[in-house]
């Protein structure tokens, strides 16, 4: 049964790399398994790997996860963070908003009509941005050369997996086994590690 991890604490710091070369995901505080019944609080996550649907209370599914790993692996190629909100002011999760929508634009009607009637006004009351391409915002001059050991280690396919990721409507947001699937990760995929 899928995990949830929920990123209460899915961060660079809670990560380890084994000597084996081989990822661990630590601190599984708020973690729930799908489909039991745990209520899906809406307060978790390091702000700066909070998903949109988080921040605007929305509720959230298993690709809540996914925003956070592309948060994860923009911080890994950018070597800063990719939305890092500000600690000095009163209402942390509105800063948060601003550094997503100043990056990735302003979301679509559509998902503005998913939000609760005091929310939607909000965010349709704020600036609107067009957003950076993922070029901008990821040019290639930041990723390493493209890998002679496997074709699809190139920048362009990390950059095309990160415009996946880093979503702001999750209805459109990769999913789980969809990033599993792409050519970026895919290389290094056993589904007899599940």
């Amino acid at each position: 049964m899928p995990v949830i991890h929920r990123l209460k604490d899915l961060k660079p710091s809670n990560i380890v790399v084994k000597s084996d070369c081989t990822l661990k995901i630590l601190d599984f505080g708020l973690a729930r398994t799908q489909g039991t019944g745990f209520m899906m609080t809406p307060y978790v996550v390091t702000r700066y790997y909070r998903a949109p649907e988080v921040i605007l209370g929305m509720g959230y599914k298993e690709n809540v996860d996914i925003w956070s790993v592309g948060c994860i692996m923009a911080e890994l190629i950018r070597g800063a963070v990719m939305f890092p909100g500000s600690d000095r002011i009163l209402h942390k999760n509105i800063d948060q908003w601003n550094k997503i929508i100043e990056q990735l634009g302003t979301p679509s009607r559509e998902f503005m009509q998913r939000l609760q009637p005091t929310v939607r006004n909000y965010v349709e009351n704020r600036p609107r941005y067009a957003g950076y391409s993922f070029d901008r915002l990821f040019p290639d001059v930041i990723f390493p050369q493209d890998s002679t050991e496997h074709a699809g280690l190139r920048a362009s396919m990390a950059r095309d997996l990160l415009g996946k990721m880093l979503v702001i409507d999750p209805e459109r947001r990769i999913s789980v086994n969809e990033a599993l699937m792409h050519p970026y990760i895919n290389v290094w995929y056993d589904e007899g590690e599940k």
